[in-house]
């Protein structure tokens, strides 16, 4: 992903052309969250299936919020960028835990502030274009990191510390934490490729990246599939063989983990074509 502080991107634009792309990604979301949401009306008769296809829907729902943070950085004062970051990210976990009832709204809010944030490090850090940005690749490499993106990232972190101290984790916590890194980790790392991507002028380089995510997301599901059993059997408190994961519960979280993170990025890779869509057909 270095190579890619050393190119410069198309500048997608918040025009009319990625405003339709958008919105037509939304409702596609709003309905298969409207068929999937509910566990008990699948949109097959095998549970199973319909249970894959939900955590699909989650991925994207989780995706579209970090999406819309993006979108956000089209707001030119920081402080203006920052408090709509937050405030879209307030009220989509909300909305996704009215609408899901998973996890607590605690947890959700603690993994998307997480995600986000080391999103918004990576962005800066590998010269993502903002939305509407009208400066020169010049002036985006001095300016990514400004004082003020530096004191919300900060304040993010100590949130998320001071949170973490006070904070009952949903599952036990040699489980949760190692996973929850993982995710704050990983997820950022592929959207920040597939934003380099799609706004690439080189079809070479944009297709080795989207190559790359791919295989990032088949490694990541299986790492942190095997992540959260492996701490699981290590918190076994009873010793009992029997209590711990079967090779079955290591193949279904991998499918989950799988499906989320391919929502997630469907969602980045929406965001991409309207991106790319939107822009000018120069590089700048």
């Amino acid at each position: 992903m270095d190579s890619g502080r050393h190119e410069t991107y198309l500048i997608p634009l918040l025009n009319r052309r990625a405003l339709t792309l958008l919105g037509g990604g939304m409702l596609a979301n709003i309905v298969a969250v409207y068929l999937l949401a509910n566990p008990d009306h699948g949109i097959t008769e095998n549970e199973e299936v319909s249970d894959v296809f939900r955590y699909l829907v989650k991925g994207t729902v989780l995706g579209s919020i970090a999406v819309a943070c993006w979108i956000a950085t089209a707001a030119r004062p920081p402080v203006l960028r920052y408090a709509g970051q937050a405030a879209l990210i307030l009220v989509g976990v909300t909305l996704y835990w009215k609408t899901f009832h998973d996890d607590p709204w605690i947890s959700t809010l603690i993994d998307t502030m997480g995600i986000v944030s080391v999103q918004n490090l990576l962005f800066a850090w590998f010269w993502v274009p903002h939305w509407n940005d009208p400066r020169q690749s010049s002036e985006r490499m001095r300016g990514q990191f400004s004082i003020a993106s530096l004191i919300a990232i900060t304040a993010a972190f100590a949130f998320l510390l001071g949170s973490a101290r006070h904070f009952s984790p949903p599952i036990e916590p040699v489980q949760y934490w190692p996973v929850l890194f993982g995710i704050w980790g990983g997820m950022p790392v592929m959207v920040t490729l597939v934003c380099q991507a799609m706004l690439a002028p080189s079809f070479r380089y944009r297709v080795v990246r989207l190559l790359v995510v791919g295989l990032l997301a088949i490694l990541g599901s299986f790492v942190l599939a095997w992540l959260e059993l492996e701490f699981a059997k290590r918190g076994n408190p009873s010793g009992n063989p029997s209590d711990n994961p079967s090779a079955s519960s290591l193949l279904l979280y991998r499918i989950h983990y799988l499906m989320v993170l391919s929502g997630y990025l469907l969602a980045f890779m929406v965001a991409g074509i309207a991106a790319r869509a939107s822009a000018p057909k120069s590089a700048i």
